[in-house]
């Protein structure tokens, strides 16, 4: 392996991780509903607003949890499901508001708003990982060059 993408909040030794992007948690929302109207949302907005996350235990949802609890809110989860792209899809359809990092919700079908989500802001680092001192082939190079250009556009 020449190198891999992930999120790692610390890495061993040995092992490289450079940060492609500065990602953020987002709420991402039909255009109709109530929350979408605002710029800036809270985490206590969310508050009675039908939430659609991952499951316990999966990537993001230790951090969610975090921020809920630290703004002293609790989430009303309707539903809880493995992948982000499930949960884009069932806010689309109106089952809920579906918080998830701005890279994924960028993809957002027509008819959904992101919102950043504020006090706290929560962010994370996309890395390239690597291992130390290991050089990379022009291919890998070029292409990790080319998500920095992209991320950073997105970003």
């Amino acid at each position: 392996v020449d190198f891999g993408i992930g999120t790692p909040e610390r890495t061993a030794a040995g092992i490289d991780a450079q940060t492609l992007v500065r990602d953020h948690l987002s709420l991402v929302c039909p255009g109709s509903h109530p929350l979408a109207q605002r710029k800036a949302l809270k985490w206590a907005d969310l508050a009675g607003h039908p939430v659609i996350t991952v499951r316990p235990g999966y990537g993001i949802r230790p951090l969610i949890d975090g921020a809920a609890a630290s703004a002293g809110v609790q989430l009303e989860v309707v539903n809880e499901v493995t992948f982000l792209s499930t949960a884009l899809w069932m806010a689309a359809s109106g089952m809920g508001a579906s918080i998830m990092p701005s890279a994924f919700a960028r993809h957002a079908p027509a008819g959904l708003v992101v919102r950043k989500l504020r006090a706290p802001v929560l962010s994370r680092d996309i890395c390239v990982v690597t291992r130390r001192g290991r050089s990379l082939s022009p291919a890998c190079a070029a292409f990790i060059a080319l998500m920095r250009r992209e991320l950073g556009a997105a970003g």
